[in-house]
């Protein structure tokens, strides 16, 4: 077949392992959909795979790699960048910067992409860059400030289903809470945290059980 077609199928299998988060999977076909493009020398969307490998690297807790992916997809499109891919980059650089230790550089790439996130309605990033940058005002024990970003997290997470974001906006809440020795809040929020947790659990072991079923009936 046409390598260019056949890209975009290894981009898109890709995509499927990473919702899956099964991200050395997603790794592998990102990486063979990049290596195909460049031997028809075919740039088309070949930021928005960079960006994805950036985000794998994120998730596997490589956070060099993730930077330099994403610094690699912004100078990729240069000012032709859209606004969709500049605010998942600064997004990801923020992340990246947040782990490496740099927290002002972190501060100053999330606010940037929950800007643009606002901007476009889209509440999964303003959610995603919210949890962020309460991470650093914990770290620089600005608690009033964590509290808010996270407050203003929880709405959006909870308006939009995103359940993994509300386990991890709980556990920061009650950490929170901990080290300000407000232990009532923290207890209401372990709480929460644990009852999610056992749902989304108990949602995932029916799923699994009706996937065995299937293949054996």
């Amino acid at each position: 077949g046409d390598k260019a077609e056949i890209s975009i199928t290894l981009n898109n299998i890709g995509l499927v392992y990473f919702k899956l988060r099964n991200y050395e999977g997603a790794l592998e076909y990102f990486n063979r959909c990049v290596t195909m493009k460049q031997e028809v020398g075919d740039t088309t969307n070949l930021d928005r795979t960079y960006l994805n490998l950036g985000l794998c690297y994120l998730h596997l807790k490589e956070f060099k790699e993730a930077k330099n992916y994403t610094l690699k997809a912004l100078s990729f499109c240069g000012s032709k960048c859209d606004d969709e891919i500049i605010m998942m980059g600064e997004y990801g650089l923020g992340e990246s910067a947040y782990w490496l230790g740099e927290l002002d550089e972190a501060e100053t790439h999330l606010k940037k992409s929950l800007a643009l996130a606002r901007q476009a309605g889209d509440k999964r990033w303003q959610a995603e860059n919210l949890v962020y940058l309460s991470e650093v005002s914990i770290k620089r024990k600005e608690y009033d400030s964590a509290i808010a970003s996270l407050g203003e997290a929880d709405t959006i997470a909870k308006l939009t289903g995103h359940n993994q974001l509300l386990i991890d906006i709980y556990r920061q809440l009650s950490e929170v809470y901990n080290q300000t020795e407000d232990f009532k809040h923290a207890a209401i929020y372990q709480r929460k945290l644990i009852q999610l947790s056992d749902s989304l659990i108990g949602q995932d072991l029916v799923k699994n059980i009706g996937k065995i079923q299937a293949n054996y009936e």
